[in-house]
């Protein structure tokens, strides 16, 4: 196993530990049970009822119906759903997994750059782009798996023309065509999808590039602002600002119908979110981007804060941060 890997393992049983002493701190001070309901001819009363050494015991909570107790009893509800998933990720740890998967990337991105497609402005976006923020900028580890890369190209392609089809095909992938007529090259191990910004009225999918790119609504956002990050000497990427990788990520997690990957959308932003709120040049680059943003979109990045609060407990502090920052409140 590589040392890289043995580092990514490390790190995310790391988070998985302190993500469980966060959650059993949490759950100590939240109480057990549920909310009985009793009606009598003089009215309603409430107890909170549990079960203690094997057997069922109440405490009573009053004529009116403790809401703020409610509210905790939920939230214990959601920790305890978290806590049995950390653990579940605790154990999967264990597992074997294939250490042949990071060269490969390395090698692809390199060979990329030295094309000059970050110079002349494409991106690298999605879980790729996220592992790049874990690795090179600090950003608070979470796991990703996954053997895609989304590459995000800029159009009208004004760059450089290149054959980026047969360069993947002497690199050993071999290309697919979906009904959309965009392209993707895959090899054991590894995928590759180029993306750009979808356009009315639709007009030719010609890059100049040798690729046809699936186009997608929401990602004008990861172009308007981004960074380069220096993998190693003389190897430098082209990613989006964490800032817009932020905002973007909360758009799509709003419009999301499968539970897996809205969660995945929320957790990846609140993790660069932390970073984002650390630093004054990526809180004004995203002052600069909600600004620029249309009501619409402003509103599904609300939404899916609001979502967030309710299914991350334990993430109520950056959710809070950034919406008194979006808002000013």
């Amino acid at each position: 196993m590589s040392d890289t890997l043995k580092k990514t393992l490390e790190e995310n049983a790391r988070y998985y530990r302190l993500q469980e002493r966060e959650t059993l701190a949490a759950l100590s001070g939240l109480p057990k049970g549920s909310i009985k309901e009793k009606r009598t001819a003089s009215g309603t009363y409430y107890y909170l009822q549990h079960r203690l050494r094997g057997k069922m015991v109440q405490r009573y909570l009053g004529r009116r119906f403790p809401e703020e107790i409610a509210g905790q009893i939920e939230r214990r509800k959601q920790l305890r759903k978290q806590l049995n998933e950390v653990r579940g990720a605790l154990r999967m740890l264990g597992r074997k997994m294939d250490d042949d998967l990071l060269e490969p990337v390395r090698d692809f991105l390199m060979a990329l750059g030295e094309r000059g497609l970050w110079e002349d402005g494409a991106e690298v976006v999605g879980s790729w782009c996220f592992r790049i923020y874990q690795q090179y900028l600090g950003v608070r580890s979470y796991p990703v798996h996954t053997d895609d890369i989304d590459i995000l190209i800029p159009l009208p392609w004004k760059g450089r023309t290149i054959d980026l089809a047969e360069l993947l095909r002497r690199m050993g992938f071999v290309e697919h065509f979906h009904s959309d007529g965009s392209t993707s090259y895959i090899r054991p191990g590894l995928r590759v999808d180029f993306l750009s910004p979808r356009r009315r009225p639709r007009k030719t999918k010609g890059t100049g590039l040798g690729v046809v790119p699936q186009e997608l609504v929401f990602i004008d956002l990861l172009l308007e602002r981004s960074m380069r990050i220096k993998l190693m000497a003389g190897v430098w990427v082209r990613v989006p600002a964490p800032a817009a990788f932020v905002l973007q990520k909360l758009i799509v997690a709003d419009r999301r119908s499968a539970p897996d990957k809205r969660e995945k959308d929320l957790i990846q932003a609140l993790s660069v979110a932390r970073f984002v709120l650390g630093s004054e040049e990526q809180r004004e680059e995203l002052l600069e981007a909600w600004a620029g943003m249309i009501a619409s979109w402003r509103k599904k990045v609300l939404a899916s804060l609001s979502r967030a609060a309710r299914d991350f407990p334990l993430e109520e502090g950056v959710v809070e941060a950034l919406v008194a920052r979006l808002t000013g409140d």
